[in-house]
């Protein structure tokens, strides 16, 4: 058995096919398959004969055969078999090594063939375990505790076989009848070998070395099951990574779908191993579906044209400038009339002006403004007198009455009250010997008292005549 295997893979590996199945990267005279078995890149299909053990009236058949690959550089597929044991009133095992002996294995007892379920190897008629990585020899062994005495009329036989786990799919037919699983499968079932380039890996060899494995635009890496490496070709190539000529650029250009230009509106170009995107004259950007992609290229303008626009957004953004100073000092001198108005006892007139306790309807409240014009801005030529209490000035309102507007000292907080009581009180005077009080102005930074002008002179004056 080991010697049949054994001339069956020496043939496969001189069998350099690749998963691209192109006929010209394979060496003149080489065929890519051998019948129903192809060398897939580290792995091929090698038959492996099927254990059984069988029982009828006659008494026990059976046949467990071995398996080595001491001699040639491959091991069993870890991730391509499991090892997978078929019937009832049955248990199987497989030993082998990887420098440490293993045994590995599953049992199942049923009662009836109701339980099967076609497709699913769960532990009832069909049962299925892995193997570890690494080991190349195994031997298969199978018991039954009853000598399927309970189960002889629909499951006479147990089988036990490392296969390849995505060709095997259980179904109830194989448990049925004396070795028909046996005979209708030709006694064997694919199993995957993993082989690789033996005694050495990556670290160990050079590529200068001639016997280095991986030609150019390609690269090694250490097989996942065993001592060895693989090639594989470079990315942005295709084809088989062992010959000289071996390997094709692959042009991603060509298939829109391996490659991240914009097929709308990018130019792919292709290199050696890879490709560029880049954008057609009059658009920018990178080109990439995920990346900026192309957009048209603003057209450049006259540099009349540039200072035009230049001095435009200067003007816009002084004005926007002067606006905002506009508006900042307005807010600012609003505040600062609320300061002044609330200082000099505005709330409080305001009280009395909504209360029902006076009356001051003929009161009037003067802005800061109407008073600045009216005194020309407090010019010293419109001063008529100086006081203790504060100064008197000369002043003329927009409808042309002449007044008299009274700058008073600022109020002592204590007296403020009383303040606003004096002009309550005397804005309700009406005596031709007083001095009528018509307003008063109390937003700016003084109070002022707006009386009515009198052109006769002072009291004292009016005494003395």
């Amino acid at each position: 058995m080991a010697l049949v295997v054994l001339l069956l893979l020496q043939l496969l590996l001189w069998l350099p096919t690749t998963t691209t199945a192109v006929s010209s990267m394979v060496k003149p005279g080489c065929q890519d398959k051998c019948g129903n078995i192809s060398l897939l890149p580290g792995q091929l299909r090698v038959l492996n004969f099927i254990a059984y053990d069988c029982y009828n009236s006659s008494g026990n058949d059976h046949m467990f055969p071995t398996f080595d690959l001491d001699s040639i550089p491959a091991t069993f597929s870890d991730t391509g078999n499991r090892l997978t044991l078929l019937g009832c009133d049955t248990y199987g095992d497989i030993t082998g090594h990887n420098g440490r002996n293993f045994t590995s294995g599953c049992s199942m007892v049923c009662e009836d063939q109701q339980s099967f379920i076609n497709g699913s190897c769960s532990g009832i008629g069909c049962c299925q375990t892995s193997i570890p990585k690494g080991f190349k020899s195994f031997e298969l062994y199978m018991d039954s505790t009853d000598n399927h005495t309970n189960v002889m009329d629909f499951n006479p036989c147990s089988y036990a076989f490392l296969v390849d786990y995505e060709w095997y799919n259980f179904s109830m037919s194989d448990l049925i009848g004396f070795k028909d699983f046996y005979i209708r499968n030709g006694k064997t079932v694919p199993m995957v070998l993993d082989w690789a380039i033996e005694k050495h890996t990556c670290e160990d060899v050079s590529r200068n070395d001639p016997s280095y494995a991986c030609r150019n635009n390609s690269e090694c890496f250490n097989s996942p099951n065993g001592l060895g490496y693989l090639c594989k070709c470079s990315p942005g190539y295709q084809g088989n990574p062992y010959l000289d000529d071996g390997r094709q650029d692959v042009d991603e250009c060509a298939d829109p779908a391996k490659n991240e230009c914009n097929a709308h509106s990018a130019v792919c170009t292709n290199t050696p191993g890879s490709y560029t995107c880049s954008c057609p004259p009059g658009m920018e950007g990178d080109g990439r579906k995920s990346g900026s992609g192309c957009t048209a290229r603003p057209k450049k303008q006259s540099a009349v044209k540039q200072v035009a626009i230049g001095v435009g957004l200067g003007i816009v953004m002084l004005l926007a400038i002067y606006w905002l100073y506009g508006v900042l000092k307005k807010r600012h001198v609003r505040r600062r009339k609320e300061i002044f108005f609330k200082r000099n006892g505005g709330l409080l007139l305001q009280e009395k002006i909504l209360s029902n306790e006076t009356s001051c309807e003929k009161l009037k409240v003067f802005t800061a403004e109407e008073l600045e014009n009216a005194t020309d801005y407090y010019n010293e030529d419109r001063i008529l007198g100086r006081g203790g209490q504060g100064t008197v000035y000369k002043a003329m309102l927009a409808d042309g009455r002449i007044v008299a507007v009274k700058k008073v000292k600022i109020v002592d907080e204590n007296r403020l009250k009383q303040f606003i009581n004096e002009i309550v009180i005397l804005s309700q005077i009406n005596h031709r010997n007083v001095v009528k009080l018509f307003g008063c102005c109390l937003d700016a930074e003084f109070p002022l008292l707006i009386y009515e002008f009198t052109s006769g002179g002072n009291l004292a004056k009016k005494i003395h005549e």
